[in-house]
């Protein structure tokens, strides 16, 4: 048994292997074909070629990073995330998405109200007990979102808010592969 198990892992580690040298080919064709700023694109005088690119670098250090997956995560949207959505609401009617959508918003019910605790929310974080409460019982284990029509509206919260509250600074853009526009903070918050 435990040679066919092998010849799998091994297969997965070359699917990985070759995604990850997929978004490598991807961002280094997209840097390439991006093209540079031309002198005086930003109202510096045509000829001039010390116009300032610090303010560019300021908001978005990663910029020829950032436009390489951007492409690849538009190619990957375009081949399997577009097709498989129209799929899914082809198949799944109104109604089973948001019974799938409200349970999964009931499953993050605790993370909101960790967060709505570390950030000293205790008024948020009561809304979100109750909305738990409320939908894993009334709401056959938040299937339905019972909660709402008692006045209790979703909000999610995340860790990357919480170090917000902080005072933790956003920083540079970042676009990530799969994840799309995120920052530094909210990476972090992502990870946590």
């Amino acid at each position: 048994m435990r040679p066919a198990t092998l010849a799998g892992d091994r297969r997965i580690v070359a699917f990985v292997a070759r995604f990850f040298a997929l978004v490598l080919v991807v961002s280094v064709v997209a840097n390439c074909a991006t093209s540079a700023r031309e002198p005086g694109a930003d109202g510096a005088e045509s000829g001039d070629t010390a116009y300032d690119d610090a303010a560019y670098d300021d908001r978005d250090p990663f910029e020829a990073i950032n436009r390489g997956i951007f492409a690849f995560n538009r190619t990957f949207d375009g081949l399997l995330f577009k097709p498989i959505s129209i799929m899914y609401v082809g198949i799944v009617p109104l109604w089973g998405r948001e019974r799938i959508r409200n349970v999964l918003n009931n499953l993050g019910e605790p993370v909101n109200l960790a967060n709505n605790l570390l950030q000293g929310d205790f008024e948020r974080a009561g809304i979100t007990l109750g909305r738990f409460t409320i939908n894993s019982t009334l709401g056959v284990a938040g299937l339905f979102d019972v909660a709402d029509g008692f006045g209790l509206p979703y909000r999610s919260e995340d860790f990357g808010q919480t170090l917000s509250v902080w005072g933790f600074a956003e920083g540079p853009y970042l676009m990530l592969p799969l994840l799309g526009p995120s920052s530094p903070r909210d990476v972090i918050g992502l990870v946590a």
